[in-house]
């Protein structure tokens, strides 16, 4: 009778996934992430990952298809403000949460377009609403803009300490007078980023209301 110890038949182990992986990849962060953190978190092999993922980009595509895939959908109802509001603040909680992941979407093209795929659903609920295809694009891509540049800076704002951010204001005003007047960026600098991002986001919106199109003023623009 053979005393060899019975050998785990080949092929992935059972409890490993791309979505799970994907998972991990979330929890260890973008700014951090590589195979091996990843490898270490899931306690898992070099060799168990590359059966789902085929090295560090794929790994980074993978999260950015499950963070993407989490996101809500435009509203089937509802006129073309609270759709655009819905969207920017669906990717704007995603790039918040996920700091470095605005950075990874501008290296790697087939992560991008993950996100430019959800940008197509919005683009088409409002051309279902009314809008020309052309502002369409224009109105879809501004609040997309508006998400990446405002929920990055939160994300970034966040990992930072208050300490951080009052020595920050501190040491861009020289005076009193400046002072007063940076006073005025500590909503911008705010671990609650969010009052100030929904400031921002209203003059957006105002902004796509003022230059819509006069043939889309009557079927879309409340």
């Amino acid at each position: 009778m053979s005393t060899e110890p019975p050998r785990r038949r080949p092929g992935p182990a059972p409890r490993l996934s791309r979505e799970l992986i994907a998972d991990a990849a979330i929890a260890v962060g973008f700014t951090e992430l590589t195979l091996a953190s990843v490898a270490e978190r899931l306690s898992a092999t070099h060799a168990a990952l590359y059966r789902h993922v085929t090295d560090r980009d794929d790994l980074v595509v993978a999260a950015v298809e499950r963070l993407v895939g989490g996101l809500p959908q435009a509203p089937e109802s509802g006129d073309w403000r609270e759709v655009l509001e819905a969207g920017a603040w669906a990717l704007w909680r995603m790039y918040a949460d996920n700091p470095g992941v605005d950075q990874v979407l501008c290296a790697i093209p087939a992560a991008r377009e993950v996100v430019i795929g959800h940008t197509v659903s919005l683009i088409r609920r409002l051309c279902a609403i009314g809008f020309d295809p052309g502002y369409a694009v224009l109105a879809a891509d501004i609040v997309v803009d508006f998400a990446k540049s405002s929920g990055g800076t939160a994300g970034l704002v966040h990992a930072a300490s208050a300490a951080e951010i009052r020595a920050a204001l501190a040491r861009a005003s020289a005076d009193q007078a400046e002072n007063e007047l940076l006073g005025g960026a500590s909503g911008a600098l705010s671990r609650d980023h969010r009052p100030w991002a929904a400031r921002k986001l209203a003059v957006v919106l105002d902004g796509i209301a003022a230059n819509t199109p006069p043939t889309q003023e009557k079927t879309s623009v409340k």
